[in-house]
């Protein structure tokens, strides 16, 4: 599909947490991609909630409440290493 640029048209749905690491480096790599590309593509990027915890109260938890919470004894170890 090519648009009035002549460019080939990609459109990419994303669906990404604010508050994840991972999706925070996805969406530098998916910048950089694009802005190394945008000569020969346009893009529409649809940015779609992920919710890692949706139970999570909107005023937030202490991180490490929550890894004692979830990963149980285990997390005095992480902390240490």
């Amino acid at each position: 599909m090519a648009n009035t640029s002549g460019k080939k048209f990609i459109k990419i749905d994303v669906s990404s947490d604010t508050v994840c690491p991972w999706c925070f480096v996805g969406k530098k790599n998916l910048d950089k991609a694009i802005e190394s590309s945008k000569d020969q593509f346009d893009f529409e990027v649809r940015w779609n909630p992920y919710m890692l915890n949706p139970s999570a109260p909107k005023e937030g938890v202490l991180k490490r409440d929550f890894y004692r919470e979830k990963f149980g004894p285990r997390v005095q170890q992480i902390e240490v290493e």
